[in-house]
């Protein structure tokens, strides 16, 4: 498996946010790096970027195995994280490792990361996400409580 592991600690606040709000933070933030990583993705048969997918602890997911020429097995699906509120993006293709890193001694195979740079690409657009359901939260939070 390649992948990356998106945890409620890399949310600011996440101590102070609801279940529900924490679930959806982590959630999203998977759906974002997939989108971009599917993007990022060399296409030769399909096999791969089909095979991309997110997984959550709740068994929320998504998986594309029908659109190209050749659909991912079934067995490149990620399994579900066993911690409350993780999420996985990546892939279980045989394909994955080798098209990110590249292999070390065959030349013609070189690195074309798609994973890595999902991530970092969207790390603006992730932050700015949080914060604003963040402030919802603690303005819902104030006012619940009768603060203004």
């Amino acid at each position: 498996m390649i992948g990356v592991t998106i945890t409620p600690s890399h949310i600011d606040y996440s101590k102070i946010l609801s279940d529900k709000t924490e679930h959806d933070l982590v959630m999203g933030d998977c759906i974002i790096i997939l989108a971009a990583a599917k993007e990022n993705t060399i296409r030769d048969t399909g096999e791969l970027v089909n095979s991309e997918m997110w997984a959550m602890s709740d068994g929320e997911g998504g998986f594309n195995d029908g659109s190209g020429r050749d659909p991912a097995p079934t067995d490149a699906r990620l399994r579900k994280p066993n911690q409350k509120n993780v999420g996985y993006v990546g892939s279980n293709s045989d394909h994955a490792g080798p098209v990110e890193y590249g292999i070390k001694d065959k030349p013609n195979y070189p690195r074309q990361p798609y994973l890595r740079p999902a991530l970092d690409g969207t790390k603006k657009e992730r932050e700015a996400r949080h914060g604003g359901i963040i402030k919802t939260s603690i303005d819902n939070a104030y006012t619940k409580a009768g603060i203004k």
